[in-house]
C-alpha cells in the first residue's frame, strides 16, 4: 500500500479527492517538533485527509530537549486534539547536522525507547519510529523491546521517484520511504512516498478484524484448546475450577461446548471473561490485549502481562498473510 508524509512548509494540497484517486491509502502529517506543535499546524492537512477517507496520523520531529517523555506528551496531545489516530503516531528520530542536531547511537536508543514507551502509556497500541537505513542500522530499533513497533525506513537510491529498494539493508522494515521526489495529483510540490508492507493504519483492535474468518477461527480454537482442558466441580448452577483428578471433577469438554450459553453462564467470572474475549475475536471485534488480560488470572503466578499479550500477537500474526513478518 502507498502512503505519503507531508508538512505544510513544503507542500500544498489543493484537491484531496485527487490525492485519494491517485491511490494514496494513508498519510502521516508533521504535527509536533521538540517541545511544541510544528511551525505549520497539521489541522488543515488532517482535516483534508479525513474529509476524503484517507487514514491519517501525526509524526514528531525529535529534539534533544525537553525530555523524551515531555515530547511524547506533546505528540499525544495533538493526535487527540485533531483526532488523527487512524495511523500509528510516529517518532522522526534523525540527525540534522545543519542545526547541530546529531544523535550518538546510545543516546538515540535511550530517547527512542523512552519516547515510544511513553506513547504506549497514552494508550497507543502501535507506534512507529522513522529514520534513514544508515541510522537505523546503528540504532537497531527492532531490539528495543517495544511491542507493536512499526519501523519506517528512508532509502532513496538515486531519488528519481521510483522505488529502488533498501540497498542491502538487512533490518526489519515495515514502511519504506522510497523517495522525496514523488508527484501526486492534487498536491503542489514534491512529496515523500512510502510503500508499506505492514499496514500502519491498523489499530490493535482492528488487527484481528483484518484476519480472515479462517485465521480468526484458528486463533479461537488454539485458545479454546487451552480452555477445554480445564476441570470443574459442579456446585448447583456454578462450576468451580479445580485440578485435574479432583474427585468428582469433570473436564470442560464433557459439560458442554465452550460456545454454549449454558457453560458461559455457569463458569466462574474469570473463565467466562476468557470465553467472552475469544468469542469477540471470532467475530472480528475486541483486542489481543483484552484477551491477554482475561487469560492472565488463570495462568501461573508471575506471568508477565506484556510478554503474554505479545505472544498472542505473534501467534495471530504467524497465521495471517496480511501482516508480513520482518
Amino acid at each position: 500500500m502507498i502512503g505519503i508524509d507531508i508538512y505544510g512548509r513544503y507542500q500544498t494540497v489543493n484537491d484531496w479527492n485527487a490525492v485519494r484517486g491517485a491511490g494514496v491509502e494513508f498519510a502521516w502529517v508533521k504535527g509536533t517538533d521538540g517541545g511544541g506543535p510544528a511551525r505549520v499546524r497539521a489541522d488543515a492537512f488532517v482535516g483534508g485527509a479525513k474529509s476524503v477517507g484517507i487514514p491519517v496520523g501525526l509524526y514528531h520531529f525529535a529534539q534533544k530537549s525537553p525530555s523524551a517523555e515531555a515530547q511524547a506528551d506533546v505528540l499525544a496531545g495533538e493526535v487527540r486534539r485533531l483526532g488523527a489516530n487512524s495511523v500509528a503516531p510516529a517518532l522522526d528520530l534523525e540527525d540534522n547536522p545543519g542545526t547541530g542536531l546529531v544523535w550518538a547511537p546510545g543516546e538515540a536508543r535511550d530517547f527512542g525507547v523512552r519516547f515510544l514507551n511513553r506513547l504506549r502509556g497514552h494508550g497507543f497500541g502501535r507506534v512507529a519510529v522513522y529514520s534513514s537505513v544508515s541510522q537505523l542500522k546503528r540504532w537497531d530499533p527492532d531490539n528495543w523491546g517495544i511491542p507493536g513497533l512499526i519501523i519506517w525506513a528512508a532509502r532513496y537510491g538515486s531519488n528519481n521517484g521510483a522505488n529502488q529498494g533498501l540497498g542491502g539493508y538487512g533490518g526489519r522494515v515495515d514502511v519504506h520511504q522510497f523517495t522525496s521526489a514523488g508527484q501526486v495529483p492534487g498536491i503542489v510540490g514534491l512529496v515523500d512516498l512510502n510503500e508499506a508492507a505492514t499496514n500502519p493504519t491498523e489499530t490493535e483492535e482492528d488487527f484481528l478484524s483484518a484476519l480472515s474468518h479462517d485465521e480468526q477461527r484458528n486463533l479461537y480454537n488454539r485458545v479454546m484448546g487451552f480452555m477445554v482442558q480445564r476441570w470443574y466441580l459442579q456446585e448447583g448452577d456454578v462450576l468451580r475450577p479445580v485440578a485435574e483428578g479432583t474427585p468428582g471433577a469433570l473436564p470442560a469438554r464433557s459439560l458442554d461446548t465452550l460456545d454454549g450459553n449454558f457453560l458461559l453462564g455457569a463458569l466462574p467470572d474469570r473463565d467466562a471473561d476468557v470465553v467472552s474475549a475469544v468469542r469477540a475475536l471470532s467475530c472480528g471485534e475486541g483486542s489481543l490485549d483484552a484477551l491477554a488480560a482475561a487469560i492472565l488470572p488463570i495462568l501461573p503466578a508471575g506471568t508477565d502481562p506484556e510478554a503474554f499479550a505479545e505472544a498472542l500477537r505473534r501467534s495471530a500474526a504467524a497465521s495471517s498473510t496480511q501482516v508480513p513478518q520482518g
